[in-house]
């Protein structure tokens, strides 16, 4: 995991952890935890969208590409279909917490990166 992940990674769950203390402040339980379980799907799904990318172009282990491929494609779009599915949770703010991170992966990607 190269530095910018985890700059994705610490920045989408900050930025998710405070609209969603400012969503409970306002009594927004369900906004808030649907925002939360936006954030940390789409945070699972890029980094595992990232390990294929890596593993294929540097030609490594090709047992781990199946294994994370096993976990993206049936598990984590399952577990997906199951949240929308059930409803707990308004859907828009699944959406913004998988909006918020893409915000982030620009934010950081276009930012100049400093030494």
């Amino acid at each position: 995991m190269n530095v910018t992940t985890k700059k994705v990674m610490k920045f989408s769950y900050l930025a998710g952890a405070a609209m969603a203390a400012a969503l409970l402040l306002r009594r927004e339980t369900g906004w808030a935890s649907g925002l939360m379980i936006g954030v940390i799907w789409s945070v699972f799904n890029y980094s595992l969208t990232l390990s294929i990318f890596e593993i294929a172009l540097l030609k490594k282990d090709p047992k781990r590409m199946g294994l994370i491929l096993m976990l993206k494609l049936p598990a984590l779009y399952l577990a997906g279909f199951f949240i929308l599915r059930a409803r707990l949770f308004p859907e828009m703010s699944i959406l913004a917490g998988i909006g918020l991170v893409l915000l982030v992966i620009g934010i950081v990607n276009i930012l100049p990166k400093r030494a």
